[in-house]
């Protein structure tokens, strides 16, 4: 039976890259069992240095981001891995609501680390690429007090593939999507279980 389940869980990890490194650390002495209700705050985004300055030498002046592109692609990624928690807590039975309170348990997702390898579809600016980019999900959840009840972390890639394809952005912004869907849900059933 043991060894079924291992297999079970190896095989849930290969299928899903993203889920087989969930870290999730409940604070010692904290309790999330009396959370029923949960708000998702905006999540942060930060881009990893290399993917600044790669984009000036790999992408060029035609690849290269603006700062309003940059403000623009950090804001999708930011509401897609918001979206992603709220839909995977309500699909756990959470409440996700919109402001805070003594019963609420308060998640600030983060987006560090990101490296989007197509993060424009200007000309000259898609790349062949084995992947849709990486990117490490940060998460901690904070009671009413601002006590941390939890944190979660891992780092992943986006729609890695066995071979190099041509990248285009509206498929990184989906891989990055279904990545962060794929760890929300793994985080909401871990809380579930606390409960």
């Amino acid at each position: 039976m043991i060894a079924r389940l291992a297999l079970a869980a190896t095989l849930a990890a290969l299928a899903n890259p993203a889920l087989a490194a969930v870290q999730i650390d409940f604070t010692p002495g904290a309790t999330s069992k009396s959370y029923r209700k949960i708000l998702v705050a905006p999540a942060q985004v930060e881009f990893d240095r290399r993917f600044i300055e790669d984009g000036k030498v790999l992408r060029g002046n035609r690849g290269k981001l603006r700062p309003q592109e940059q403000e623009q692609l950090a804001g999708e990624i930011g509401q897609s891995m918001r979206n992603a928690l709220a839909d995977a807590f309500r699909k756990r039975g959470f409440e996700v609501v919109a402001a805070p309170a003594s019963d609420v348990l308060t998640i600030s997702p983060a987006v560090r680390d990101l490296y989007v390898n197509t993060p424009s579809d200007r000309v000259g600016s898609r790349v062949l690429a084995r992947s849709a980019g990486e990117a490490r999900m940060v998460v901690e959840g904070r009671d009413a007090s601002g006590a941390r009840v939890l944190r979660a972390s891992n780092k992943a890639t986006a729609g890695e593939t066995a071979s190099f394809q041509a990248e285009h952005r509206a498929t990184n912004l989906q891989a990055f999507d279904e990545m962060f869907r794929g760890w929300a849900e793994e985080l909401a059933v871990a809380l579930a279980g606390a409960r």
